[in-house]
């Protein structure tokens, strides 16, 4: 039998005076934040809106799933980067239906721990 595959959810939580979602600025630092991870070796993927009309786009979200195994060390530092880059900035993480926000280095750090921790055990 196969092992189930473990994963869980990391969205970015914009700053009251980050720019809006679909313009080119913040999308390029989605597209960023995505490349680091990958560069650190981390499988990661991006969810994306579309729309369900003629000529509509699609819209990269600051929405990200990450496969385990992870490297914890290299997502803190991608995030915690993310987040000093722009007061009011916040990292949240959704595992098995349990979401959980971080502000600070601290709390994003001691997060993505007790995530790594989880996702051992659950290979008990």
């Amino acid at each position: 039998m196969a092992k189930e595959k473990k994963y869980f959810d990391l969205s970015l939580r914009r700053a009251p005076d980050d720019a809006k979602l679909n313009t080119p600025e913040f999308q390029a630092e989605l597209k960023d934040f995505l490349r680091s991870l990958r560069s650190a070796g981390v499988t990661a993927s991006q969810h994306i809106m579309t729309m369900d009309a003629v000529d509509a786009g699609s819209i990269p979200l600051a929405d990200f799933v990450i496969v385990a195994p992870v490297a914890i060390t290299a997502i803190a530092s991608v995030a915690v980067a993310w987040v000093k880059a722009r007061y009011g900035r916040k990292v949240s993480v959704t595992i098995d239906g349990v979401k959980v926000e971080g502000a600070s280095v601290q709390e994003i750090e001691q997060l993505l721990k007790q995530v790594s921790d989880f996702l051992e055990r659950k290979d008990d």
